[in-house]
């Protein structure tokens, strides 16, 4: 059986670190290698990982750069033939990597295979399903036109793919992730799934709810803008040494996790109208009025769902 490495990045995830760490011992697939980098954690992330125990676990020390150098010091130190991610405050349902690796060993021809995956709120609710598209197929021509439609952290990757890539690049503080699911794609051949292969947590101590909306807006669009480029002319602004200046947006606010759910919500609810289950739709856009009394739009969305035929 091959071995899995799953690269687990964490910083001040005490209040998650257990159930996440929980998931993946538990999995179905037991020929595991855990790398829990703990990147400098002020909190009891460090202790609690190491009540585990269970001698797949391993803790390394993070360099204190970030998500992407902190990733790549996972990345660098996986064993396995197989590489995977988890975030510290997400989870993987019980058999993720069994299906994974199932697939992976009987169709040899691609060196990734991905999935859809469910949002949670901080309590572990699911909030949403995203990335669930109806058809599995290839999707290496999306990635090197640019197009994501899932989490790199539902990847499965060969190891020896996975090194032809070098890793996250250190000039994205965010949306590193994107840049380098579009750059895997460039020189590998990746598969999508239907399965639900990760749980993603929205809280408000998530790197996605702790930077500005503008920074992220900014990285996210210049790791497609760098996509482009690399189509176009073989590299890009990065590469030669030119990359864009971020922004200045120190004073500007994070969208809450409030926020988030909310709009993952919304989708969710028109998900169900499409699928003809309008009651199902009506409980969620019921729930967001009760969540957000005051918000016109969720009053709206309420409205069109009651009078929209559904399919």
């Amino acid at each position: 059986m091959p071995i899995v490495s799953i690269v687990v990045p964490a910083k001040n995830q005490q209040s998650y670190i257990y159930e996440c760490l929980s998931s993946l011992i538990n999995q179905k697939y037991k020929n595991l290698d855990i790398i829990v980098i703990d990147d400098q954690s002020s909190d009891a992330t460090r202790g609690i990982a190491q009540k585990f125990s269970d001698n797949r676990i391993r803790i390394i020390d993070g360099p204190g750069k970030g998500f992407s150098a902190s990733l790549n010091t996972g990345l660098f130190n996986a064993v396995g033939d197989i590489v995977m991610q988890c975030d510290a405050d997400d989870r993987y349902p019980e058999d993720r990597v069994a299906k994974q690796v199932a697939w992976l060993a009987i169709n040899p021809d691609f060196d990734a295979v991905c999935g859809a995956y469910y949002s949670m709120d901080q309590n572990g609710k699911i909030v949403s399903r995203l990335a669930l598209y109806e058809k599995e197929s290839e999707i290496s021509d999306e990635l090197r036109n640019g197009i994501t439609r899932t989490s790199l952290c539902t990847f499965a990757m060969r190891a020896h793919a996975m090194k032809k890539v070098h890793g996250l690049r250190e000039y994205f503080p965010t949306s590193g992730d994107i840049d380098f699911q579009l750059r895997f794609g460039d020189i590998n051949r990746v598969f999508y799934r239907p399965d639900f292969t990760y749980f993603y947590r929205i809280h408000d101590a998530s790197i996605t709810h702790t930077q500005p909306s503008p920074l992220r807006q900014f990285y996210e669009a210049t790791a497609h803008r760098f996509q482009q480029q690399r189509k176009e002319r073989g590299y890009d602004d990065l590469q030669t040494g030119s990359p864009p200046t971020p922004p200045d947006n120190q004073h500007a606010k994070a969208n809450s996790a409030r926020q988030q759910i909310q709009e993952f919500m919304t989708g969710e609810a028109w998900r169900m109208h499409k699928e003809g289950r309008k009651r199902d739709a009506l409980k969620i856009s019921l729930q967001l009025v009760k969540n957000n009394s005051f918000d016109q739009n969720t009053w709206r969305n309420l409205l069109l769902l009651l009078v929209k035929k559904a399919r």
